[in-house]
């Protein structure tokens, strides 16, 4: 099929420009104007969209992303209505056949009908540039996207990654900027796609600023719960391997002994028919004494005091004799004086 290019509304005027590109359907990307990135083509539609591309002078077609990436022989109605003008710069071929692409993504086009399905898709689509404008509040927002964006790799530990984040800072022109920024975003094909969709360059700066900031708290929380993490398994390791050089000491020491008969006086415990404030106490001085060395001053105290404990008769009950003749006998009896 012969690519034809027409200017509307008139040849020579200015005006949107009307041509016919052929059309790359994405399941799970969205390519912004300005960006660079890889793709890998395997179905047989996409595969001949490429070369039918790369036969060309201009080497240029539509990536479109699909609405739902289960489709695999997408139509109209399936793929989204505004995709990006890409130049293909490069291409490789894998032994079965498929396809390995770099591209460069242009001007974000309108895609107005489909010319073709077989045998590839091929689309009647119109330029859709952002309006010109300047404004304080875009400047001040091209600075606050700066600011953040050099906050990214102090989060983001990729090789190479701060260099990048380093040429992007350079970037002079606020909407490539945004752009460059929303493909480093972690977000569904949806919200990806709505940012492409976005009318205005203030508008587009102030999305792309808010949900680079949210994502930048997410990764400050990440990378603090991961902080946290390492160092409670490695107070966790620390304290394993103590108590293990600790029970190969008291092993030495004979001591070995001395702790199973601490873990039998809680057991004992646990099993007496003790009071609830008793019993509380009596864990608390066991759970001490556990930590404590035999040969420590305390613990052949708390061992006997813990031992009391369990002899004392908590729950025994005595009759009360309230007979008092037979109180003075027994006083007259056992006592003199």
């Amino acid at each position: 099929m012969e690519l034809t290019v027409e200017r509307t509304p008139s040849e020579g005027q200015e005006g949107p420009v009307i041509t016919s590109l052929p059309v790359l359907p994405a399941k799970r990307t969205v390519v912004f104007p300005g960006t660079l990135i890889p793709l890998a083509i395997g179905r047989r539609r996409s595969i001949a969209a490429v070369e039918a591309a790369i036969a060309t002078e201009e080497k240029t077609l539509l990536v479109v992303a699909q609405r739902e990436a289960e489709t695999e022989n997408p139509k109209r109605d399936d793929l989204y209505p505004i995709g990006t003008k890409v130049i293909i710069k490069q291409v490789g071929k894998t032994a079965e056949g498929h396809l390995h692409i770099l591209v460069q993504g242009v001007e974000r086009m309108v895609l107005l009908k489909l010319e073709q399905e077989e045998p590839f898709l091929c689309a009647r689509v119109r330029q859709f540039p952002l309006p010109e404008e300047s404004s304080p509040e875009i400047e001040a927002l091209h600075r606050a996207l700066l600011d953040l964006a050099g906050q990214l790799p102090d989060l983001i530990s990729t090789q190479g990654f701060t260099e990048i984040i380093e040429v992007l800072r350079a970037e002079q022109d606020p909407v490539l900027l945004a752009y460059r920024l929303a493909s480093f975003l972690n977000l569904t094909v949806e919200r990806l796609q709505a940012i492409l969709e976005i009318p205005s360059r203030a508008e587009l700066l102030r999305q792309v600023y808010a949900t680079l900031s949210h994502e930048i708290q997410i990764l400050k929380l990440r990378n603090e719960i991961a902080s946290q993490a390492q160092a409670e398994i490695g107070k966790s390791q620390r304290e394993y391997f103590l108590r293990q050089q600790l029970k190969e000491i008291q092993q030495e020491l004979g001591e070995d002994q001395e702790g199973s008969d601490v873990a039998l006086l809680k057991q004992r415990i646990e099993e007496a028919d003790l009071p609830d404030r008793v019993r509380e106490e009596a864990l608390r001085e066991v759970k001490r004494l556990g930590k404590l060395p035999a040969m420590a001053p305390d613990f052949q105290v708390i061992r006997s005091y813990l031992e009391l404990l369990l002899e004392l008769p908590w729950n025994a009950v005595t009759e009360d004799r309230l007979d008092l003749t037979q109180v003075r006998q027994v006083l007259d009896e056992d006592h003199y004086g």
